[in-house]
């Protein structure tokens, strides 16, 4: 641990140039060592090259990474790599070295970038390991009771999410309206309801019932609120009689195709029947339709399709994705658009919209933020709003704003011996300073200029 914090600091002070004096005590501080400034020069110089450094700090991590996640599944029975240990403990080391000499330098951040962009794709890596494994034992799905809305979620490739036995109508309809912009959703899903209705209505008295589908397709960019949307949807169409249950499956193509002959049709057979009596959920569609040679795809929709039909009276469909790919999705099959007659887009927030999104972060877990610190979050979202790179993810980039600039408050308060409750809650412009800086580089190293005026 201390040679890879060590080598890692080396090379984010000298990326500028050698290792000075002052940088070599901050990094002493940081580790708790007393070595000199020649000792780490000399990491640096006697390497291959800066690179061969990165490839050591990753190698020194990735064993941790995994004792890290064997410790989080002996836990929690799971493994996410939104989750991963390893990762924010390399930042903390790097933010420290900033805070100390109270810059943000962009070739610093740059180095940063190289060891934990890498780190994330093991961390994923071994995330999707963990999918593969429980597919092959054909392990039951990971239930997750949501009464608590910060309650962890499974990364397994089928997850159950079940109604809280006290729920009603009109509390959906509250959670739903309470729901952050996105007015044509809520405007199209009240049209449903409104159908929903009369149908019910209709079979009480003996009259016809029309032949329509509740099936549903959402087309958006990522973080723009489509899961979500689905799990109230499932307590909605219980509670209006469309389904028995009221439960949501959510799963991706990983839990619908095989990859050998005859087990795709078995394992949709296997979801469905998770699914029946609720909705199941299909987040990325689009990648069933890959026509590449020995892809099951094709056939994990004919049998979707076949048993959407065998049980159109208890089984609700949503099927979501970006929108072009949706559009491609759409046109794979001949079947698919009459089942999915309903489009419902997701449009990107506002730069707006998403500082009220995080204002309401900050409110329920009981920080507070100044007015100016705000100004500096939405002249951000504008920023990001207005250039719409491709790694902008609407309301996941306000969440991990948010929990990297409580990261960095943790930093700057964890040191002190005493702390009164205002500095536990306030957040100050500094620790926003630094969490856009990380992220920003993160997402698009060019991008820090642009936002920041370095």
């Amino acid at each position: 641990m201390e040679l890879g914090a060590g080598v890692l600091l080396s090379l984010i002070c000298s990326a500028n140039g050698p290792v000075g004096g002052i940088e070599s005590v901050l990094i002493n501080t940081i580790l708790r060592t007393e070595n000199t400034t020649e000792y780490y020069n000399n990491i640096l110089n006697n390497a291959k090259s800066r690179d061969s450094l990165h490839n050591t700090v990753i190698s020194l991590f990735t064993p941790m990474m995994q004792l890290a996640a064997n410790w989080q599944i002996s836990q929690t029975g799971d493994y996410a790599a939104a989750n991963d240990l390893v990762v924010p403990t390399v930042e903390k080391m790097a933010y420290a070295l900033f805070l100390a000499d109270n810059t943000i330098d962009q070739q610093e951040l740059n180095e940063l970038s190289k060891i934990t962009g890498p780190l994330r794709s093991i961390a994923q890596g071994m995330e999707a390991e963990l999918k593969a494994k429980r597919t092959a034992l054909e392990l039951p799905a990971a239930t997750n009771f949501p009464t608590p809305s910060n309650a962890p979620t499974s990364a397994s490739g089928n997850k159950t999410i079940r109604s809280n036995g006290e729920d009603n109508l009109e509390t959906c309809l509250q959670e739903l309206h309470g729901l952050v912009g996105l007015q044509n959703v809520k405007m199209e899903i009240e049209n449903l309801i409104n159908l929903a209705k009369i149908i019910s209505l209709r079979r009480n008295k003996m009259l016809p019932i029309p032949n329509v589908t509740f099936h549903l397709v959402f087309t958006g960019n990522p973080g723009t609120g489509k899961t979500t949307v689905a799990r109230l949807i499932s307590r909605i169409y219980q509670h209006l009689g469309l389904v028995s249950k009221g439960h949501l499956v959510e799963v991706d193509r990983s839990g619908l195709v095989a990859g050998f002959v005859g087990q795709t049709a078995v394992k949709v057979r296997g979801v469905v029947d998770n699914a029946t009596g609720g909705i199941l959920f299909v987040d990325e569609a689009y990648a069933l339709t890959s026509r590449s040679e020995n892809d099951y795809g094709s056939e994990a929709i004919e049998t979707l399709l076949k048993l959407m039909e065998d049980r159109r009276d208890d089984l609700v469909v949503i099927v979501a994705g970006y929108t072009d790919k949706m559009t491609e999705f759409l046109d794979a099959n001949p079947g698919l658009r009459s089942r999915f007659p309903r489009i419902i887009e997701f449009p990107n927030y506002t730069a707006e919209e998403m500082v009220e999104i995080f204002m309401r972060m900050t409110r329920k877990d009981r920080y507070e933020i100044g007015p100016d610190a705000q100004a500096l979050i939405l002249d951000t979202f504008q920023t990001r709003c207005n250039s719409k790179p491709s790694t902008f993810a609407n309301a996941r980039e306000v969440r991990n704003l948010f929990e990297r600039i409580i990261m960095m408050q943790a930093n700057r308060i964890a040191s002190a011996s005493q702390l009164t409750e205002t500095e536990l809650v306030t957040l100050i412009r500094r620790d926003i300073e630094l969490a856009i800086a990380s992220l920003i580089n993160e997402l698009d190293p060019n991008a820090g200029a642009a936002l920041f005026g370095n």
